[in-house]
């Protein structure tokens, strides 16, 4: 009876190593989840690389919801850049093919040398307010420029956040990409959000030694970010 138990035990975690490897192997295949996306995106992606060579870039992570993308890239001999647009094909331009509305615009990066972080002036005009800065203090966290744009940075933080005087929240949120973005090894950067309804358009400007990183997407919670930052570090 004991050696019968034994057998049937062995017999049992031969089984069992099995199937820990049958799933192991199933959960890698490309039936089980489009992670990495199919064969036109693999493609895609490879041509992306042959293009940009060694120059570091991001790309946001596959997302079978969003459907093929034609990049628009650019490159000179201190920048480049590259645009993400919604499309019926995976393709890679210089020029941007076809019509297309201000909504196929997915994911812009670009990188630039000796470029340095935005001035007041600049923030202000993105957010289409002008005239002389004036700058107040509210908190020793944050300030209102013009009356009009919030600048929030936490303490011992060198990264800053913009929003228009009246968004909800600019705490909690600023908070949250903050303590991403240090996560990442972030240390120097500016982040200007844009309210759109219901959704967030986010501009990143993250200064490295020598270069500066824009990086531009559209988000409906905060919780999406490592969706598009998922490969964000110093390089």
């Amino acid at each position: 009876m004991w050696v019968v138990n034994i057998k049937l035990l062995r017999l049992s975690i031969i089984i069992g190593c099995l199937v820990f490897i049958f799933s192991a192997c199933s959960s890698q295949s490309p039936e089980n989840g489009d992670a990495k996306g199919d064969d036109a995106y693999q493609e895609w992606v490879q041509k992306i690389k042959t293009v940009f060579g060694d120059r570091s870039y991001i790309l946001p992570d596959y997302d079978p919801n969003v459907g093929p993308l034609e990049m628009v890239y650019g490159i000179s001999s201190t920048s480049y850049s590259l645009d993400l647009y919604r499309s019926d094909s995976y393709s890679i331009q210089k020029d941007l093919s076809g019509l297309h509305t201000v909504h196929d615009l997915y994911y812009s990066y670009s990188n630039s040398e000796r470029k340095q972080l935005l001035e007041d002036t600049e923030i202000l005009s993105r957010f289409g307010v002008e005239g002389e800065i004036n700058r107040k203090e509210i908190t020793k966290d944050q300030f209102i420029l013009n009356n009009t744009l919030l600048e929030f940075q936490k303490e011992n933080s060198d990264i800053k956040i913009y929003e228009l005087k009246g968004s909800q929240d600019i705490q909690g949120r600023a908070d949250t990409i903050i303590d991403f973005l240090k996560k990442k090894g972030i240390k120097l950067g500016q982040v200007l959000i844009f309210d759109l309804e219901d959704r967030r358009n986010l501009e990143l400007y993250l200064a490295f030694d020598n270069s500066l990183q824009v990086i531009s997407f559209t988000i409906q919670n905060l919780n999406e970010l490592d969706k598009y930052l998922a490969d964000l570090n110093i390089h």
